[in-house]
């Protein structure tokens, strides 16, 4: 959130195509989530706060 607050607001708004576009695009990050905390912890059941660290920085580079 602190990083999407320091972006400057967009000059205009989405076009209804890509805001209907959104739920494919979010359900996409939520898989490739799920995909690296599997590949990256295949053993651990239980997400521990570094392994969200660890996740989201990859994440954000591939982003």
């Amino acid at each position: 959130m602190e990083q999407l607050a320091a972006h400057t607001p967009l000059d205009r708004a989405p076009t209804r195509e890509t805001e209907e576009r959104y739920p494919e695009r979010i359900g996409g990050l939520s898989v490739a989530l799920a995909e690296t905390f599997k590949i990256m912890y295949l053993e651990d059941k239980n997400s521990q706060t570094g392994h969200w660290e660890d996740v989201t920085v990859v994440l954000d580079r591939l982003l």
